[in-house]
């Protein structure tokens, strides 16, 4: 390693986090964290790129092929809008978003700011990119327009999300959909026996969770995550909406969660349901149901095997190296899901040890940051002559 990892830049880095933590950014509205790290990085000497994506880009052309992408994500779970709080205690920061992804961001932004003042050139061409909309329903927006920036010429990708005990080397593919039932409603006495929407999507609910999944290899899943509707408990409900996802490891078992689903609800309603974008039925006379894709993430494309697993033995090196530990392998969700669609080795990792990551209760172990920066730095390193 080239760079000295000091005391005092640990320091930094604590102080860094905290104040990063406290910038709320909900997916779709990163702006407060994009105009602190737009010019953070300024005041560090680089000429950063916010594109429309509300990526904060940096660029380091060099004369090699093969473009080298560093991402670590800006937005957090949270719908807060107003400072988010953030206290240290017994060797931890505690916060909302504090290690997810804020922790490695910040990383990221001071491993950058070192490498600027050591004077190194980049010998190949490096993207160090600050994403949006990695969580939740931002779906990927942000890594999709990274992507895109660069295409045929990324070579690979690391992103820095997650701890330093896990390595995320293959992807999770999703589907999810906001299903709403509409239905004529009225009075609970003096109409009864109308259909009521939400008995109607408590039906399709039930039929969903009657789906097998345990004759699928590797790890599929699905679930109802919300359900909302009705006026009042002396009205029959004229609405209700759950939001239903399916996931897994394999690729070609997200068609066969989407006909599995397809089926269950043709059992609930006794007739066909579409899953598709925008798919309108008219159930019966009194019964409409209506599909909106809110979430498509691909899974694993066609990686060269040998390529994917040399990436992930260079980093297992790294972290074992540093750690004292072996990483485990697990697959997951991330921004990595676009590149390893399109058959470009991909792995993602973090730079601390934590617990309750999306939960208000989140937090991070300080002291566990020492290894993981020297980590990521080690990494970002060797990109420089």
């Amino acid at each position: 390693m080239k760079m000295n990892i000091t005391k005092d830049m640990l320091e930094e880095l604590v102080d860094l986090i905290k104040t990063m933590t406290a910038i709320p950014a909900p997916s779709h509205q990163e702006d407060q964290r994009v105009a602190f790290i737009k010019e953070y990085l300024q005041r560090a000497g680089y000429e950063p790129i916010v594109d429309e994506a509300k990526n904060v880009i940096v660029e380091l052309p060099a004369e090699l092929d093969g473009v080298h992408l560093y991402t670590a994500h800006t937005d957090t779970v949270f719908p807060d809008t107003t400072p988010i709080p953030v206290y240290e205690k017994d060797g931890k920061l505690f916060g909302p978003g504090v290690g997810d992804d804020t922790a490695n961001a910040c990383g990221m932004l001071l491993a950058l700011k070192y490498l600027k003042k050591s004077g190194l050139k980049v010998k190949r061409p490096v993207a160090y990119v600050f994403d949006s909309c990695e969580e939740g329903l931002g779906n990927l927006k942000g890594m999709w327009a990274a992507y895109h920036r660069y295409e045929k010429k990324l070579k690979r990708h690391i992103a820095f999300d997650g701890s330093t005990d896990h390595v995320v080397n293959r992807a999770v593919g999703s589907k999810r959909y906001e299903i709403k039932v509409q239905t004529v409603g009225g009075h609970s006495y003096n109409a009864f026996g109308r259909k009521n929407a939400i008995a109607q999507a408590a039906k399709m609910i039930s039929a969903l969770y009657e789906m097998k999944v345990s004759d699928l290899p590797g790890k599929t899943t699905f679930n109802v995550g919300t359900i909302c509707g009705g006026t009042s408990v002396n009205t029959i409900a004229q609405e209700a909406t759950f939001l239903f996802e399916y996931r897994s490891d394999r690729q070609e078992h997200l068609e066969i969660m989407k006909n599995r689903a397809e089926q269950a609800l043709f059992t609930a309603l006794g007739c066909d349901v579409e899953l598709a974008d925008g798919a309108r039925l008219q159930v019966d006379e009194e019964t409409l149901v209506s599909v909106t894709i809110i979430g498509d993430r691909p899974g694993m494309g066609d990686v060269e095997v040998k390529q994917q697993e040399k990436l992930s033995d260079y980093v297992k090196e790294k972290l074992t190296l540093f750690t004292g530990e072996e990483p485990d392998f697990t697959s997951g969700s991330t921004d990595c899901n676009i590149p390893l669609s399109k058959g470009i080795p991909a792995v993602c990792f973090g730079i601390y040890l934590g617990s309750l990551q999306h939960t208000r209760e989140e937090w991070i172990d300080i002291a566990s940051m020492e290894v993981g920066l020297k980590t990521m730095v080690s990494i970002l390193e060797e990109d420089y002559r």
